[in-house]
């Protein structure tokens, strides 16, 4: 059986297979064509619009909707797919609010420690372990909490793990990365003692009303 998830379901004997992002040229790049990324979307683009071709006028387009889509399969076939009426450009632009709910909607259901990780991961590129134990001290988070953020941060496809050396490193999509660091990094954890105080309080005056009714009554 295959089936698609963005988060590892932990079925016994599943296989996972990481769809990763195609490689995008780099700004200023001329040989854009040769792009994996540039190709898909070219390729996709002429079952829209026949006769699509990069020219020296469309190929610098193509690769900057691939940067801004992060070399995304999937963000590339829902941008290709409105090559028939709209602009390169005018594309990327509508695709990046998507992507950016889409994040948005994976980012706020996140516990507070996985949150807080997620901001130390967005805050650097290719973080350690070490570097990512550093950053969670601030916030009081010790081994064990961290290890257990960073694990359920990459079993939802937030984070991504790779092993260049060895050692494991952590890094996000730059969509990812643009939103967390726009949001504030200790809000989530704010709340929750805030929803606790609340509640506190909340019991306080309903104690506080008891003892009265209880007075008038005696």
């Amino acid at each position: 059986m295959l089936a698609t998830s963005r988060e590892v379901l932990h079925l016994t004997g599943e296989a996972r297979l990481r769809v990763e992002p195609l490689p995008v040229p780099r700004a200023g790049a001329r040989d854009v064509a040769a792009s994996p990324a540039v190709q898909l979307l070219a390729d996709r683009a002429r079952a829209t619009r026949p006769g699509f071709e990069l020219t020296p006028e469309t190929a610098p387009l193509a690769a900057e909707l691939s940067r801004r889509l992060d070399g995304l399969p999937l963000a590339i076939e829902l941008a290709a797919a409105h090559v028939g009426a709209l602009g390169l450009l005018d594309i990327a632009s509508i695709v990046e609010r998507r992507l950016s709910r889409l994040v948005e909607w994976s980012y706020d259901p996140l516990q507070p420690d996985e949150q807080t990780i997620l901001h130390a991961v967005a805050a650097q590129r290719g973080a350690t372990l070490a570097s990512l134990l550093a950053a969670a001290a601030e916030h009081g988070l010790d081994g064990a909490r961290v290890a257990a953020a960073l694990g359920s941060l990459a079993d939802k496809s937030v984070v991504a793990v790779s092993f260049p050396d060895g050692d494991a490193r952590y890094d996000v999509l730059t969509t990812v990365r643009e939103y967390v660091l726009g949001r504030p990094p200790s809000v989530a954890r704010r709340r929750q003692p805030a929803r606790l105080a609340g509640q506190r309080r909340g019991s306080g005056r309903g104690d506080a009303s008891s003892g009265e009714r209880r007075k008038e009554t005696s």
